[in-house]
């Protein structure tokens, strides 16, 4: 949805990154990874399963208290999280990240490429590549007819819209004002699955 676009809604929030919605994303995605490496390596390597599977547990620790560990500090130089503009109209969902956001997707990329000059060719291709797909999600959108459920977090003032394909939700995170309003609006939208957490 460009700025051209009817909006219904349109409003300036933080996403938080140590919330436990975006945590749980967060972690799902790295399990996903780190399974189907790990499925692939065991195809490759046959009959070292309780070596890989005991290899492959040490390195999806480490993953998880890195994330963790990235994910703090960077809520703490961020003061909060990730300033997003939402907007909610005719055609669905979108969202727009602020310039902290696209400076840190930035730096990754700058920090991936001097990483791979000086000689750490997979980290630095690994920190570029996240780099990019996070430049690829700083501006998205969500039509009506693509979303397959939500789930309302109303403690948190937050609703997160699953699409039909499974991959990409997309949080919408409210303010204490416009929560309710939002909610019947995309409610009004369509039939949907509505989860109440």
């Amino acid at each position: 949805m460009s700025k051209t676009d009817e909006s219904i809604f349109e409003w300036t929030e933080k996403v938080p990154l140590s919330d436990s919605i975006v945590l749980k994303q967060l972690f799902l995605i790295i399990l996903i990874a780190v399974t189907f490496t790990f499925i692939v390596v065991l195809v490759i390597e046959r009959g070292a399963f309780g070596e890989l599977l005991l290899i492959f547990s040490g390195i999806l620790i480490f993953l998880f208290l890195f994330l963790l560990f990235v994910v703090y500090f960077l809520n703490f130089i961020l003061k909060g999280g990730f300033e997003t503009e939402f907007r909610i109209g005719g055609k669905g969902i979108s969202t727009q990240s602020g310039t902290a956001s696209k400076r840190v997707n930035n730096m990754t990329i700058l920090g991936g490429i001097f990483g791979f000059l000086s000689g750490s060719k997979s980290a630095g291709a690994t920190a570029t590549g996240a780099g990019l797909i996070s430049k690829t999600r700083e501006s998205e959108m969500i039509r009506w007819s693509e979303i397959r459920k939500i789930s309302v977090y109303s403690n948190k003032k937050m609703i997160m819209v699953h699409r039909k394909s499974f991959f990409g939700p997309i949080l919408v995170v409210c303010t204490e004002h416009n929560f309710s309003d939002v909610l019947q609006y995309i409610k009004s939208k369509q039939q949907y699955e509505i989860y109440y957490n």
